[in-house]
C-alpha cells in the first residue's frame, strides 16, 4: 500500500460518504440499474481515476497533522456528499504538498475536488454558463441554416420549439470529466504534461463543446426530437460516441507524448 493505513482509511471514509447517499437515492428510484446507471454515485471516470492515481502514487509513511484527520472527519459526518468530497480533498492535498511533483498526487486531488468545484462555480456562475451553452447552441443552428432566437438561456429554432438549458444539460460538468479523464491518461501511460498535452486538451474540450452545442440544437427541432436527444438513443448516442472518440483521440496523444 503506498499510503500509510490511517492516511488511506480516513480518505476512502470519506468518498464512501459522499457517495453513500446519491447510491441510496439511485437504489430507491431505479433499483440497482439505477445505481449503475447513476456511476455509483459519483461517475465512473472519477472511480477509473481514483483507482489510477493509488495505483500510481509513490510510497508515503508519514502522518499528516492531527487537525487535517479531525477536519475531514468532522466534513464526512456531516450530511453533505459535497462537504465529504472536500474532506477527501483535504487529505489529497496534504498528499499533494508531501509530493508535490508527483502527478498521480495531483490527478488525486483533482478527482476528489471536481464535484465539488463543479457544484460551487455551477452555484455562482450559473447564468454565465447556462448563457454561454445557450451562444454554442445558436452557433450550431446557425450551421444548420436556422436563424434561431436567444434569450438568456432559452433558445427558440426556427421550427418554434423553445429550449430552456439548465443545468442538467450544460457542457460544463462534461468538460470537467473530460479534464479529468485527460490527466488520468497522462498518469495511466506514464507521460509527462508539455504543450502537445495542453493542445490534447483544447481538441477535445472543443469536441465536447461541439457534441452538445448539436445535441441542444437537435432538441429544439420538434418535441419528438427534445426526447429523443434528451432522454432516448439519441441521448445515448452522443454521450457514447463522443466519449469513444475522446478516449481514442486521447489515447492517440498519449502515445505520442513525452515519457516522465
Amino acid at each position: 500500500m503506498p499510503l500509510n493505513i490511517n492516511i488511506f482509511l480516513v480518505f476512502w471514509a470519506c468518498i464512501i460518504s459522499a457517495v453513500f447517499r446519491p447510491i441510496i437515492g439511485d437504489f430507491q428510484e431505479a433499483g440497482l440499474n439505477g445505481v449503475l446507471a447513476g456511476g455509483l454515485g459519483a461517475n465512473y471516470i472519477v472511480w477509473f481515476s481514483l483507482l489510477i492515481a493509488f495505483m500510481s502514487l509513490r510510497m508515503i509513511r508519514e502522518l499528516p497533522p492531527i487537525w487535517v484527520f479531525c477536519i475531514a472527519i468532522f466534513m464526512m459526518l456531516v450530511p453533505s456528499a459535497t462537504l465529504s468530497w472536500i474532506g477527501a480533498s483535504l487529505v489529497a492535498f496534504w498528499i499533494v504538498c508531501h509530493q508535490p511533483k508527483n502527478l498521480a498526487a495531483i490527478l488525486l486531488l483533482a478527482a476528489s475536488l471536481r464535484e465539488p468545484l463543479t457544484a460551487i462555480c455551477l452555484k455562482l456562475f450559473a447564468g454565465n454558463i447556462l448563457g454561454f451553452d445557450a451562444i454554442m447552441t445558436n452557433v450550431a443552428l446557425l450551421l444548420m441554416g436556422q436563424q434561431p432566437v436567444i434569450e438568456s438561456n432559452i433558445v427558440i429554432s426556427e421550427t418554434g420549439q423553445p429550449l430552456l438549458i439548465l443545468t442538467g444539460c450544460s457542457v460544463f460538468a462534461n468538460l470537467s470529466f473530460i479534464s479529468l479523464l485527460w490527466l488520468t491518461m497522462h498518469v495511466f501511460f506514464k507521460r509527462v504534461i508539455t504543450w502537445g498535452s495542453w493542445l490534447l486538451l483544447g481538441v477535445v474540450m472543443f469536441m465536447t463543446l461541439a457534441s452538445n452545442a448539436f445535441r441542444l440544437a437537435f432538441m429544439t427541432q420538434s418535441a419528438q426530437s427534445y426526447y429523443y436527444y434528451h432522454d432516448g438513443v439519441g441521448s445515448q448516442i452522443f454521450e457514447w460516441g463522443l466519449m469513444l472518440t475522446v478516449l481514442l483521440v486521447m489515447i492517440g496523444g498519449c502515445k505520442y507524448a513525452k515519457t516522465s
